[in-house]
């Protein structure tokens, strides 16, 4: 495990450059916007999906099938995906948390608010890409990203509608009702991703290790 651990995590520092390139126009994309709050979910998503995409490089440089040939299981080296993009994430939190105080995006609401869309995407493209990105042939990778997402992009889209609905009610009480950001629901949404998560770190190694690699 740890040597799996130490060869992406390799791969990953080399490709520093790009990453940083993406950062800076993304903090200064932000800051243009006057949202750097937003930087907070939008780092921890980036740096896990590092994880994550490290199963396109592990497969297209044909490394999964090399790797079957050391004293590796490939259930532990799919144990390894998940562990490795968790790391990347918390990594990616802390980064994006230290630059919005930077920044002086110090409200305690829309930081929570940020770090729990994060969490909620971070791990739903975790939970269901990486199962995709293993099991799928490699022309579906675009796909099987895009499909990572969908349960936490429908997490955030019944979040909104939940805040247009309150909207409606602070409106209808002409301001007797104060506005709820309904942060109680991204806790129970955010519980409900990792649920799936743990579920998935669970299964896919049982399910996928008995199957032939492509």
């Amino acid at each position: 495990m740890k040597g799996l651990l130490k060869k992406d995590f390799l791969l990953a520092f080399k490709s520093w450059p790009v990453m940083l390139g993406i950062l800076v126009i993304a903090t200064a994309t932000m800051a243009y916007l006057n949202a750097t709050v937003g930087l907070l979910s939008f780092t921890a998503i980036f740096f896990l999906m590092q994880g994550v995409a490290s199963i396109i490089t592990d497969r297209m440089s044909g490394w999964n099938l090399y790797q079957t040939t050391f004293p590796i299981s490939r259930s532990r080296a799919i144990t390894e995906k998940y562990l490795f993009s968790l790391i990347c994430g918390l990594a990616g939190f802390g980064l994006g948390f230290l630059i919005c105080l930077c920044f002086g995006s110090a409200q305690e609401e829309a930081l929570l608010v940020s770090s729990l869309l994060g969490g909620i995407l971070g791990l739903s493209a975790m939970s269901v890409g990486i199962p995709l990105l293993l099991a799928l042939p490699k022309n579906a990778f675009p796909a099987a990203i895009f499909a990572g997402f969908i349960p936490g992009a429908f997490c955030v889209v019944l979040w909104n509608q939940e805040l247009t609905r309150q909207s409606a009610l602070v409106q209808a009480s002409q301001g007797a009702i104060a506005f709820n950001m309904r942060i109680d629901l991204l806790w129970i949404q955010l519980a409900c991703m990792a649920g799936l998560c743990l579920v998935s770190w669970i299964v896919t190694p049982m399910v996928l290790s008995r199957k032939d690699q492509r």
